[in-house]
Order: structure tokens, then sequence, then C-alpha cells
């Protein structure tokens, strides 16, 4: 889930959703749709992304990753994200 409108290549409206953060709050989604994220390997598609304009950080699940095509990593304070050879550092 991204706040930020412009990461998407298609976004469709949705009826508001409500999603559940880490604070126990819930927050709507407005849209879901496609967001294409350039690499060093070239443009990454990622699919069924939730556009919710009142977060402030964007989210990428683990799941959805796999999904997508990407190994997760965890190593102790950090996460990084695989496609195929290509090494890319989320957070």
């Amino acid at each position: 889930m991204t706040y930020d409108r412009t990461l998407f290549k298609e976004l469709k409206p949705i009826k508001a959703t409500k999603n559940k953060v880490g604070d126990g709050k819930y927050i709507s989604a407005k849209g879901t749709g496609i967001v294409a994220i350039t690499t060093n390997s070239g443009t990454k598609t990622i699919f069924d992304v939730l556009h919710v304009p009142k977060i402030d950080q964007d989210f990428l699940s683990v799941g959805q990753s796999f999904e997508n095509g990407f190994k997760v990593l965890f190593k102790t304070g950090t996460a990084i994200s695989m496609m195929l050879s290509e090494m890319r550092f989320c957070w």
C-alpha cells in the first residue's frame, strides 16, 4: 500500500475499505492498482497495490512480494527484497 498516487501506472477507485495499521487504528483505502518500480535491471510491476492517502510511508507485504516474483530475506535490522539475481534494499 502507498499514499503516493503518482506511483500508480493504473489506479481504479474502490469502495472505501478499512485497513488496520501498527498502532491499532484503521485507515481507508481509496483505490487499487498497478505500481511500476524502476530498478537497475528494468521496471518491475506490482499488482493489486492499495492507494491509502492517509498513511505516511509505503508498505509491501511479504506475501505480495512472493506473488510478484520477489524473494525476501530478513537479517537483523534489515530486509532485502530480491528479484532474480538483482538485490534491492527496501529498508
